[in-house]
């Protein structure tokens, strides 16, 4: 938003857990007319006027009033959910990126067949619940190979929030660990890395940064395990056919902004994990110095400056 400022350009910024607090919306159609906007705490916006929006980390609405039953309170959120999903889908903006193809674009599976057909290497991956093909397919990796969650890494534990990072699993460990044989989960061969790469994409600009996650025990199969700060971050720079690659997969999945993770193997050969679609960029800016805000905001005013109207619209900016 401080990009957005410095260029003055003019902007709403909607934070959806505040959606049943500070925001109300109307979307209202007949045979002569149609219209939708919403209101917030210092102005009403018609979705018409908008020309980009900015959809990052949205949380849920939130009730806060003690004043309603929890049934009731959770119809009531359930329902602002349903509102919210309905004003979003009537806005004819840019979208950077729109729920809609989030949702679509997290679908692993799709990325993976995604990603082969733009050449990239991918792991040998089984999804399943079928514990007997999980022993057979770690029986044919004796090193071992990598345990995933499909959907959610989060779980409640003893009443406390907790992340299930990827982790390294042999045949003898499976066999062992009985609630791993109930439970899906994904299982992919393992790849002995010298380092991660986020690639992050935005429009046709690629920052490929390192994250040296070698370097400490915690994070050596799963960056986001290990101790951060002793992990150190820099610019990476990508083959051009495979960063041409990062744009054209981006593309592919229907996303304007993407958060690709890679691999380089100790022969120096890459290797395709996932794409997140709303993935986490403040961190890759903050410690390597790409310019991914500016970016961004470039993609937001480039969708906007497209329309000949010299009224053009905000973009808006949802989190």
């Amino acid at each position: 938003m401080l990009d957005l400022r410095e260029r003055a350009v003019p902007f709403v910024r909607l934070n959806t857990e505040d959606w049943i607090e500070e925001a109300t919306a109307r979307i209202h159609l007949s045979e002569a007319a149609f219209d939708a906007s919403f209101t917030t705490r210092n102005r009403s916006i018609r979705l018409s006027d908008i020309k980009s929006v900015y959809f990052r980390r949205p949380e849920p609405p939130e009730i806060r009033t003690g004043a309603f039953d929890h049934g009731v309170a959770d119809f009531i959120v359930r329902e602002s959910q349903a509102l919210l999903d309905l004003v979003l889908s009537c806005a004819p903006a840019h979208w950077v990126n729109h729920p809609y193809t989030i949702r679509a674009a997290a679908n692993r599976v799709h990325q993976l067949r995604s990603a082969l057909r733009h050449s990239f290497r991918v792991p040998d991956t089984l999804f399943t619940s079928e514990a007997e093909r999980v022993e057979d397919f770690l029986n044919r990796y004796p090193e071992g190979a990598i345990v995933k969650t499909i959907r959610s890494p989060h779980i409640v534990l003893g009443g406390r929030n907790c992340i299930i990072y990827s982790r390294h699993l042999t045949a003898r460990e499976f066999s062992e660990t009985e609630q791993l044989k109930y439970s899906p989960l994904i299982v992919q061969q393992w790849i002995d890395k010298k380092l991660d790469i986020r690639v992050t994409v935005v429009g046709t600009r690629v920052f490929a940064a390192e994250i040296h996650s070698q370097n400490e025990s915690g994070g050596r199969f799963d960056w986001r395990a290990g101790n951060l700060s002793s992990q150190s971050h820099s610019p990476h720079l990508l083959p051009q056919r495979l960063e041409q690659s990062c744009v054209d997969l981006t593309n592919d999945l229907g996303l304007s902004y993407a958060a690709i993770d890679l691999v380089l193997d100790k022969s120096n050969n890459y290797y395709f994990l996932e794409v997140n679609p709303n993935g986490e960029w403040a961190w890759i800016q903050t410690n390597v110095g790409f310019p991914v805000a500016n970016a961004i905001a470039d993609l937001l005013c480039s969708s906007r400056d497209s329309n000949a109207s010299p009224h053009a619209g905000s973009p808006c900016a949802l989190r």
